[in-house]
């Protein structure tokens, strides 16, 4: 549109307000607004229209001048994927119940409201007075409705994900982490490691997977992947197949508990870790409460927390918000999987 000087082909960076969207689709400031929202009582053509003027003007809510518009403290929309509560108790608690508790009280002391949703119902995140999005899944893509919480920054833990506003990637270095495990146990003496995902895609187990292939290759070993659903006494079976029947001497487990990777070895006729070494996914005591006590890989899920907190009280004040935020993690070593009077202490 000519004199239009927030167009980006105009070269002249400015803040696009609402109402200039309202006016290249050509329809009312609330219309516009309700289309960005996923509001109801758009029609479909509107909707595209509005999102198309959007698109094009590279509009975006301005999280610092909409408190200061409306006078309300900003808030952080929480959308959970309900299967990232359904994984095995250990995993769920690693990657996802830390984490999410850690987040929400962190921006509970930094005074910022928290509303808290399930995946399969999004939407009513549109109805919410809400500044910034955090999605909690374990889904490799996700891809949200148009015109809902458009030009939102939106933090999110999947692989891809299609949404029309800034793009926060909280992600851990998986190939790294399977590289710290896998040459530990080599550092100890095993020959043949052999890794355990979920049965089913996710990111992270895909990512691992395809680390510890790749690893595989790099140092000269067959890779031996076993799939599991994540039931003790099916991971406790294939543990018990993988170091009686083909000679593995070392399981990372990124599925269920190591009490079961134990049970299997013990069926198998082997002792831990004279014979074979184990480690899991883990953060919480139990594993240290084993015998031998496990090592075990943490998701650092309360470190985790505050780190993304900071960064969307940062974004909530500054409207600034970073592309991606590399996560931590710290392998836990403990008598499951030490030899050596070198290794690390147990942590």
């Amino acid at each position: 549109m000519p004199g239009d000087s927030d167009s980006p082909a105009s070269g002249v960076r400015r803040t696009v307000r609402l109402h200039r969207v309202a006016r290249r689709a050509g329809v009312a400031k609330s219309t516009a607004s309700a289309a960005l929202n996923g509001r109801p009582g758009v029609s479909q053509a509107t909707r595209e229209r509005v999102l198309a003027a959007a698109r094009e003007l590279g509009f975006r809510p301005d999280a610092v001048a909409r408190t200061l518009r409306t006078g309300h403290t900003p808030a952080v929309g929480l959308i959970v994927d309900p299967k990232a509560y359904a994984l095995d108790s250990r995993l769920a608690e690693a990657l996802t119940m830390r984490y999410l508790l850690s987040v929400m009280e962190e921006l509970s002391l930094s005074g910022v409201p928290v509303y808290q949703v399930t995946l399969p119902r999004l939407e009513v995140m549109g109805n919410l007075p809400i500044s910034a999005i955090q999605i909690v899944t374990v889904e490799p893509v996700v891809t949200l409705p148009d015109g809902f919480a458009f030009g939102l920054p939106v933090f999110h833990s999947a692989g891809t994900l299609n949404h029309n506003g800034p793009s926060v990637w909280v992600r851990h270095d998986f190939p790294a982490l399977l590289a710290e495990v896998m040459d530990h146990f080599i550092a100890e003496g095993a020959q043949r490691p052999a890794l355990i995902p979920r049965d089913g895609p996710t990111t992270w187990g895909e990512e691992i997977t395809d680390a510890y292939r790749n690893w595989c290759i790099a140092n000269g070993r067959d890779p031996i992947v076993c799939p599991s659903r994540g039931e003790p006494r099916q991971i406790a079976d294939l543990a018990s197949e993988l170091i009686g029947d083909q000679g593995v001497d070392a399981v990372f487990s990124l599925v269920g508990e190591c009490p079961s990777l134990l049970a299997g070895a013990r069926r198998a006729g082997k002792a831990v870790p004279e014979d074979v070494l184990i480690a899991g996914f883990g953060d919480g005591a139990a594993e240290a409460m084993m015998t031998p006590p496990a090592t075990v890989m943490s998701m650092c899920g309360i470190e985790n927390g505050k780190l993304v907190a900071a960064a969307l009280v940062h974004g909530l004040t500054t409207d600034e918000w970073p592309s991606e935020i590399r996560a931590s993690h710290r392998l836990v070593v403990r008598e499951s999987s030490r030899r050596s009077t070198a290794a690390r202490p147990p942590g």
